[in-house]
């Protein structure tokens, strides 16, 4: 049958979604719901994910028992089963081995008691009739829905054989005891059920000789049924049937879930009659079952979960044998639909799957009445883009220079709620300072304990979104190193100094100037240190990361490279080499003409040294250049007088009016205040030259004019020795 189900007043409902069990808990105000007036909505409603909605009617009521459209035949070897008015069934089993099942379009509610009032007909035929009618005809109690019906074994097993413990034959066993002559069976009212291939009687009636070609008035019961802690009911279910004005009972107590599918039923095996059943009477709860709409993603196949949170089934509880029908907000509704929920943003409704007449079934086993709705995401974009920190140098006004380009902005194609993940190339030098999400928030390296600006900013945005996806990523210069190292020639036999490791230069970020006043205090610190610690030693170059050398300062080599900071190499080297020492090894302190007397001629005097006049050259091959040695007069020879104050000779002030200037000759030639050259070398070596020896003539030659001679008289001058490194 097709009920015409309207959207019904909702319940407060737990539901078992793996056993399909309905376990009320209704509010105070409904707990008579079942007495109280049932309003139809003419409106559609809208389905909630995860809302319970019952639209189940209590009653089932005489005129819907007794609808021929409201039941299912199912038949096995059958012939001319059919409704002969609107109350009577032939089951067509006028013949052996049949099977014919009248299951009505619906269930009953075990939870109510239940009655229903008839008449059963079988005509056999023949001789002693009675005997012979066949095996069942009766009422069928089962959680089977219809189409499992026709697996029913007849003819001993009473048309329940095979349909498990859950079926149950309630009525007359015309074959229940067979009698001395073969062929022949005495009858009884019985209540049976399933039991593998065969049936097993729970109760039966005393044994009567059934009557043939009558109709037997029949009553079925099922009295104070009571709700277990399982779900389960228990209760009373009698069957009680006229066989010439005599009743014959059957009763016992089962258990059943809750909804159970009724109808009527007749079996026969090697007997077999014209068999039907008259419907009177029925009073009865509907049996319901909950469906379950699903709410799906295609592209994954799973639950649909928009922006991560789960829409949950919709349980719509309805009675057995209704239509329930799921339809798009834009699609014509009538009496059996429900409207699916909106596609949330990013979102289509893709598929909703056909309506489905509500069916009974085995508790514990999945439920069949489920629809599916699908929803499909829609195509999503995001970009990725770059910017400079405000800070960093050699952009927005900042000294220094760029040491890399910002990197292009990067398009990524996804669907809404498909993940969103990127790893961006950052170039060396740099890294992220800041990520500013689609979420509009700004991430840093400690927004998020233990995650980095980038990691927190797809922690939170995981996913592609309806709209606006776009990840803003600030780019920092790091803090680079400028170091100096150094490296020590080794081809000498000098003792090499100690190597003073690597020194810090200055601190700065990526492509910032290198502060002049660190530069400096590093020069100032290199030559300290080779002072005193590496004598003999001098810089042979500087070099820059790049492999340029420089042979000035560091300075020079540091602003070779640009001046600021590069990425990542920023180790400058200094070059030692072993240069040992040009110096004077001896040099004359005094230099005495003699004490003369008074002559009437002019005199020359040959200076007497106290001291040689060398010159040491010890540094090594690679280092050697040629040198050389000037003299000058720096002070004329002049008188000495005695200090006025002291009025003594140990404190002589130079009289200026004698001075032998022009006087002083070396070689030959006249010494005056300027440097003349007494020696040059042209293939430098290592060693000690002799320039002067003291133990020889001395090449000074003073001339004394006769009205420069005077007697008591002390003359005083100074020369200097000059020596020169040429390269």
């Amino acid at each position: 049958m097709v009920l015409n189900i309207q959207t019904l007043l909702k319940k407060s409902i737990n539901l078992s979604a793996s056993l399909g069990l309905l376990t009320i808990s209704l509010l105070p105000s409904l707990t008579v719901i079942q007495n109280m007036p049932v309003i139809a909505e003419t409106k559609p409603m809208t389905l909630d994910p995860g809302e319970t909605i019952d639209k189940s009617q209590d009653n089932w009521t005489t005129p819907e028992f007794t609808m021929p459209h409201n039941y299912t035949p199912v038949g096995k070897n059958t012939v001319g089963a059919k409704w002969i008015d609107n109350t009577t069934y032939n089951f067509g089993t006028f013949q052996r081995n049949t099977g014919s099942w009248l299951p009505l379009n619906g269930a009953v509610d075990m939870r109510y008691p239940i009655r229903i009032t008839g008449t059963t007909f079988a005509n056999a035929g023949g001789a002693n009739p009675g005997a012979h009618l066949g095996d069942a005809n009766g009422i069928l109690l089962t959680n089977l829905p219809a189409a499992k019906l026709s697996q029913g074994a007849t003819a001993n097993a009473l048309g329940i054989g095979n349909l498990g413990p859950n079926t149950y034959f309630i009525g007359n066993n015309y074959a229940f005891k067979q009698t001395w002559w073969q062929g022949a069976y005495k009858s009884a009212t019985v209540i049976a059920r399933g039991d593998g291939a065969k049936a097993k009687t729970l109760n039966a009636s005393p044994i009567y000789d059934a009557s043939n070609n009558t109709k037997n008035p029949f009553i079925m019961e099922w009295k104070t049924p009571v709700l277990n802690s399982d779900g389960t009911i228990t209760g009373e279910m009698s069957y009680t049937t006229q066989n010439n004005g005599t009743p014959y009972t059957a009763s016992t107590t089962i258990t059943v879930q809750k909804s159970m599918s009724i109808g009527f039923m007749a079996a026969t095996g090697g007997n077999y009659a014209k068999m039907a059943v008259t419907i009177s009477s029925a009073k009865a709860g509907k049996g319901k079952q909950p469906a379950y709409i699903n709410y799906l993603n295609t592209a994954t196949g799973q639950q649909f979960a928009p922006s991560h949170k789960k829409w949950q089934f919709s349980t719509v509880v309805a009675n057995i044998g209704d239509i329930l029908r799921v339809v798009a907000s834009n699609d014509t509704p009538d009496a059996t639909t429900y409207i699916a929920p909106t596609a949330p943003l990013g979102y289509k409704l893709s598929s909703i799957s056909p309506a489905i007449t509500i069916s009974n079934f085995p508790e514990g086993t999945t439920n069949p009445n489920q629809i599916n709705v699908s929803y499909s995401p829609l195509p999503q974009t995001s970009t990725i883009t770059y910017q400079w920190a405000s800070n960093v140098p050699g952009q927005n006004g900042i000294p220094g220079k760029l040491q890399a380009s910002l990197p292009s902005s990067t398009r990524l194609s996804g669907y809404t709620d498909s993940q969103l993940q990127f790893s961006p190339t950052i170039p060396k030098g740099y890294a992220i300072d800041t990520v500013r999400g689609p979420d509009s928030k700004i991430y840093t390296d400690t927004t998020i304990a233990g995650l980095s600006a980038l990691e927190a900013a797809q922690n939170a945005n995981p996913t592609f979104k309806a709209g606006d996806n776009h990840f803003l990523i600030t780019l920092k210069a790091l803090k680079q190193d400028v170091t100096l190292s150094f490296i020590i020639n080794h081809y000498t036999t000098e003792k090499t100094p100690d190597n003073p490791g690597v020194q810090l230069i200055s601190q700065a970020l990526t492509g910032a100037m290198i502060d002049e006043s660190d530069i400096k205090k590093m020069q100032d610190w290199l030559n300290n240190w080779i002072t005193t610690k590496a004598i003999g030693w001098g810089v042979q170059d500087y070099e820059t990361p790049s492999g340029s050398k420089y042979q000035q300062s560091l300075k020079q080599a540091i602003a070779g490279a640009g001046g600021h900071t590069l990425v990542e190499k920023n180790q400058y080297q200094v070059t030692l080499a072993y240069n040992g020492s040009l110096t004077f090894s001896d040099i004359p302190s005094v230099i005495d003409f003699g004490s003369h007397p008074i002559s009437p001629k002019n005199k020359s005097y040959t200076g007497k040294l106290n001291r040689s006049l060398k010159v040491a050259d010890t540094r090594g091959k690679n280092s050697l250049s040629r040198w050389q040695v000037t003299v000058r007069e720096s002070t004329p020879i002049r008188e000495l007088r005695p200090n006025k104050k002291a009025e003594s000779t140990t404190s002589p002030q130079l009289r200026k009016d004698i001075s032998f200037a022009n006087h002083l000759t070396f070689n030959g030639k006249v010494l005056n205040n300027d440097d003349m050259l007494i020696h040059a070398t042209s293939q430098p070596k290592t060693g000690e030259t002799t320039l002067i020896d003291k133990d020889k003539l001395s090449p000074l030659i003073l001339s004394v004019p006769i009205e420069y001679q005077k007697s008591l008289a002390l003359f005083r001058g100074k020369i200097t020795w000059t020596l020169l490194s040429a390269p």
